[in-house]
This record gives structure tokens, sequence and C-alpha cells, in this order.
């Protein structure tokens, strides 16, 4: 059933190409460079435990409430929201959702582009030999020399968006699809590739012990709300990429499913490339950190000058390109099909548009880390208050939203015939929507926008 007339012609998927879209999507940066340093902050194994709990029993629902609703409208975000509101008679501030998911999704992007020159540049500095034997504070001018030159980041950055875009431009099923079913085993085989090869290393044992070790102590309830946003950042909630793959779904693909083999399969992913990461860029007091320093720094430090540490390393840039690049595609969706809309572009021109404008906004990203970089608000600068709002803010709202819109506001028969689920898995997913992933949600979007801290200072 489609609540939008004339949108019902759109190109259908099954579940085995539905699964690629998703796991290419999610399986990015936030498993790469933010997992592995919370769970060494975080008591290691009792970390991952509420991580792996958080991603079953709050993330894979809010996915499959993201696929279920893209399946009942079939058709862009914002056209669906707008229909369902009215065909429903709800309040109209549920039209706000739409323009969040977008904009967070955009948000994020903006980044993306960047990072991913960034891996494509380090994969030459890691044929050519540049990464060998560094110390820390080589390995940080050798970054910065990149990072801070804005031509050449700028041209890494430009070659990514080239390539997302000739994607993107093939069409949902000949470009987004068929590049999916190439980008999975690609990203399995070079991901098992490099953690074999960590796991060879003469520490990988003790450190797989370390790494996975259940520190209950340091835990604390900031480490449970760090993993419920981990799991929602990872699994891309309240981005409207869920939403474009599922308004393409067939009738017979089972929505809770789909999401729970998605969350499996990225829990996996995260657990595997986590560990090795931790093994090869821990320094000797295990001590290891996050985001772009872990990548760029961090592993820079650990190369030997041997031939099959650079192989690795090619690997390594190499993967982190590629998950980019598929999440970038995916992200990229809800904005073409909406381009396709409402402005009547062709499939090409929307592509394009919508890969210029990401362009732009990483342009912006680019300058406030080298020419920008004095243009700070409260000692953060303009990409990494994107970077705050987006996945501190945003995320944990739009999760919120999309739980109260389809837990609450849609009646549950429609819900019920956006899928194949039998009845009791139907009430479990239901339930799991409308209580628990709501109140995870609003604890962290009360944690990670600093609510939390004004109140404890208050009645301190």
């Amino acid at each position: 059933m489609s609540w939008v007339a004339g949108e019902r012609s759109v190109v259908s998927i099954g579940a085995r190409d539905a699964f690629c879209l998703l796991f290419i999507a999610v399986v990015g940066l936030g498993n790469m460079w933010r997992l592995p340093a919370l769970v060494v902050e975080h008591g290691g194994g009792a970390f991952l435990t509420v991580y792996v709990l958080a991603l079953l029993l709050v993330a894979s629902p809010l996915l499959a409430a993201e696929l279920k609703l893209g399946k009942i409208s079939r058709a862009n975000i914002l056209t669906a929201i707008h229909e369902l509101k009215t065909g429903l008679h709800l309040s109209p501030l549920w039209l706000a959702m739409a323009p969040l998911f977008l904009l967070t999704g955009l948000m994020l992007l903006s980044f993306y582009g960047v990072v991913a020159g960034w891996s494509l540049g380090y994969v030459i500095r890691a044929a050519s030999g540049q990464l060998q034997e560094l110390a820390a504070p080589a390995a940080q001018t050798l970054f910065l020399d990149l990072a801070l030159d804005p031509e050449r980041s700028l041209a890494w950055h430009t070659i990514f968006w080239i390539v997302v875009c000739v994607f993107s431009a093939h069409g949902f099923k000949r470009g987004l699809v068929r590049s999916a079913r190439i980008f999975l085993p690609a990203v399995i085989a070079m991901t098992l590739g490099f953690a074999f090869f960590v796991g060879e290393a003469d520490n990988a044992g003790p450190r797989m012990s370390v790494f996975f070790a259940a520190d209950w102590s340091r835990l604390g309830w900031r480490g449970a709300l760090a993993a419920i946003s981990q799991a929602c950042y990872s699994l891309t909630i309240g981005l409207g990429m869920a939403f474009a793959v599922g308004r393409h779904l067939r009738d017979d693909v089972n929505c809770i499913q789909l999401g729970l083999g998605v969350a499996l399969a990225d829990t996996l992913f995260g657990l595997t490339i986590g560990c090795a990461a931790y093994v090869f860029a821990a320094d000797a007091q295990g001590v290891l950190s996050g985001g772009v320093r872990l990548i760029f720094v961090d592993f820079a430090t650990q190369a030997d000058g041997a031939f099959g540490t650079r192989v690795a390393l090619i690997n390594f840039y190499l993967l982190a390109g590629l998950v980019t690049a598929g999440s970038a595609m995916v992200l990229m969706e809800p904005c073409v099909s909406v381009l396709q809309h409402f402005l009547h572009m062709g499939r090409v021109n929307a592509s394009a548009t919508a890969a210029m404008g990401l362009w732009f906004l990483g342009l912006i990203s680019l300058l406030s880390l080298s020419a920008w970089d004095e243009w700070r608000a409260f000692g953060m600068s303009i990409v990494e208050w994107l970077q705050y709002a987006a996945a501190e803010v945003l995320i944990p709202l739009n999760g919120l939203l999309l739980a109260t819109f389809v837990g609450r506001s849609l009646p549950p028969a429609l819900v019920a015939m956006a899928g194949q689920s039998g009845i009791g898995a139907l009430a479990i997913w239901h339930l799991l929507i409308r209580y628990p992933a709501r109140l995870a949600l609003i604890a962290m979007f009360v944690y990670m926008s600093g609510l939390a801290a004004r109140i404890a200072a208050f009645w301190s």
C-alpha cells in the first residue's frame, strides 16, 4: 500500500540487495575510528556488552522502523511525511522530521569526502614507503602537511565526490545496487585480510584479551549512554538512508529480519576492525586515541618498514576509502530522490547537483581545518560543530522522532502492512520501539546535548 499517488512505480529490490546496500552504508568510519577508543575508555567487554545489546534492542528496531516507513510510502521522504500527515490528520509539527533527517545526513557527509580524500592520499604515502618507522611528532607533521594544504586536500576531496557521483548517476539499481554487490565482498575480504595480518603479531593475544576483558567499574552511566549513541551512529539512524532503501523493497521483504541481520553484520565488522585497530595501533601502555588521529597518526607510527606492514596499511586506507564511498552513495540517495521529485531533474542531474552541494559543504570543512581555523566558537571549529551537532544531538533526536512517529502516531495496522513479520515478532518490535528505544534515546539526548552535565552541576 502507498499513501502517495503516482510514486508507486519505483525500482523494487529483494532482501539480499537491500542487505548489501545497508551493509555498505553502515560499516563506515564510526566502526573504524570511534568504536575502538570508546571500548578502551569504557571498560572493554563491559562497553561491548551494552553496545551489542543497544544494537539489537534499540538501533535495530529503529532501522526496521525507518525501512517500514519508506516501504509504506514508496515516495521521497519529504513527500512521504507530508502525505502521511495529511492522510492520517497528524500534527503539522511532524513535517519538520523529514528536513531534519536530510540536514543531519548532509552535515555528516560534509566531512566524509575530506576523510576519504585523506585516506586515498595515505594509500599513496603507504605505497611509496613514506610511512616507515615514524615517531609520533613526525607522523603528525606528515598528516598536517596534507590536512593543512587546501589544494592537495581539495584535489582528493574532488576525486572522491566525482567517483560517488558517477556511481549514483547510473541509477538506484544499476548504480547503487550493483556497486553494493561488489563493495560488500571487497569490504569483507579487506577487513579479514587486515585482521589476519594483525593477528600474527606477537602481542596480538594479550591485546585481544585486554580489548574484550570486561571491567564494569569503568563503564558507568556515561559509558552505557556512549554505547547507545555509538549503536545509533553506527547504523546511521535518522538520516533518511534506510528510508531511501525501504521505499524500493519488494512487498515480501521482512523489515524486522533485515534490520536485525544488518545489525548483526555491523557488530561483526565493528568487533573485527575495532579489535584489529587496537592491536595494531595502541601504544605500549595500551592507550588508544580516536578519530582522525587514530587513523592517520597512530597507524603511521606503527609502520616498521616491512613489506607486509606496507601492504597492510595500503589495505587499511583503501578499506577506509571504500567504506566511506559506500556510505556516501547511500546517504546521498534521499537528497537525490528529493531533487528528482521537486525539481523534476533527471537522475544524472540530480546526482551531480547533490554531489556538487556536498562538495561545497566539504570545502567549508576543509577551510575550517586550515585557512579558517581561527574561526571558532566555544573552542570548536566549524567542522567540529557540524560533527557535534549531527552525531551528538540530531541523531538521537531524529531517532526519538522516528520511534514516536512509527510507534505512536501511525496506526499499528498500517505499520503491520509494511512487512511479512509474524504476530509475535511484530508485537516485540512494536514494544521495543515504543518503550525501551524511546527511553534510551531520551537519556542519550539529555546526556549528549550537555543537559545532564548542567543538571548535575545545578544539584551539586
